[in-house]
């Protein structure tokens, strides 16, 4: 794996810094008498959103350019500021928004910081155990607050985290990113459509009882003031509660040990409800899935050669769930993740 990951280690992330001057024309509509305002670029994730950093004087903010030049991106700038205001009216701890016009794409926040649960947990190996514990304590607290009065027609690509939806977004995904694209592996549809019908399936629900955030990991919560802040959550989605916890717990930025994880599960089942540890099974191996295709996609393609460097722990994750798979009776796709493993053993550099 490592060395399919260096052949892609060559492609650099690209982008214009300069600031749109749409952006500056509504700073200085909103800040008239300033003239010692500051903005510097904030580097994103897997997003082509832009962010910067805004200083005034003694106060800083963060600013979001997502312009709406396609329906979709107009979507989810309306589900953004839709779903800030609605979670902050739930008690959800989401950053407060200052200013926001979902048409232009530009949004005025309050700025949370530079630490995630990430990057605390890299500097303070000591208390994981007892940050994550308060992760899956603000997990429930979303799932069941934010449930009750929430508009989904504001939910981007349907309303729920349904058997249709988990085929597409990320089975599919994962065989057209990873398998085809990435690993070059000559994979159809018709070779998977079984297995990706049975576990969209098991894994899907079309109920409205939960909502998840649908990424709900460690790079999405960030600390401030010794608080845990939400952010990225306009996928939200009606779906299974599992997921997110899946999303948590499996998340390769960070490697939680499996003692640690499945008392991680034991508080989420406790403190939730209706955990089904089936189902748990079931969305757990399609985040996992998710995640490969999301990196190799994001790696590849994108340029952003950051995730690539976290793709080996997503695969050995995937390796260690061939029980599963042998359970859900899921043989085709076990046979092609065979297969893959052989491509990434035998790959070598040219």
């Amino acid at each position: 794996m490592e060395t399919i990951i260096e052949k892609s280690l060559h492609q650099k992330e690209s982008g214009n810094s300069k600031l749109p001057a749409i952006i500056r024309e509504i700073l200085r509509t909103l800040y008239p008498e300033s003239e010692d305002l500051l903005l510097f670029p904030i580097a994103g994730d897997g997003s082509d959103r832009r962010f910067f950093r805004v200083k005034l004087k003694t106060k800083t903010f963060v600013l979001m350019y997502a312009p709406s030049d396609n329906p979709l991106r107009l979507r989810e700038n309306l589900a953004f500021s839709y779903l800030s205001a609605y979670l902050a009216s739930h008690r959800i701890p989401v950053p407060e928004i200052y200013f926001s016009n979902p048409s232009k794409g530009i949004f005025l926040m309050e700025d949370l910081g530079d630490l995630s649960l990430h990057t605390y947990t890299l500097k303070n190996p000591q208390s994981r155990q007892i940050a994550y514990r308060k992760a899956v304590e603000l997990l429930v607290k979303f799932q069941i607050r934010a449930t009750n009065g929430v508009e989904a027609r504001f939910f981007i690509d349907g309303e729920s985290y349904n058997p249709s939806f988990v085929l597409e977004k990320e089975l599919e995904y994962f065989r057209r990113s990873f398998l085809c694209d990435f690993l070059g592996l000559p994979v159809s549809w018709g070779d998977l459509k079984d297995d990706f019908f049975r576990l969209s399936e098991l894994a899907g629900t079309h109920e409205t009882t939960s909502c998840i955030h649908r990424d709900f990991q460690s790079r999405n919560i960030m600390i401030k003031d010794g608080k845990l802040r939400l952010i990225d959550y306009q996928g939200m989605r009606y779906g299974p509660g599992e997921y997110d916890l899946a999303a948590l717990v499996i998340d390769p930025y960070v490697d939680l040990p499996l003692r640690e994880r499945r008392t991680l599960i034991r508080l989420y089942a406790r403190l939730g409800k209706g955990f089904s540890p089936s189902r748990y099974e079931a969305v757990s191996l399609c985040r996992n899935l998710q995640i490969i295709a999301a990196f190799s996609f994001l790696g590849k393609q994108r340029g952003k050669t950051f995730f690539l460097g976290f793709l080996p722990r997503a695969w050995k994750e995937l390796k260690g769930r061939r029980s599963t798979l042998w359970c859900l009776r899921l043989s085709r796709l076990s046979h092609w993740l065979d297969l893959a493993e052989d491509k990434i053993r035998s790959w070598s550099p040219t």
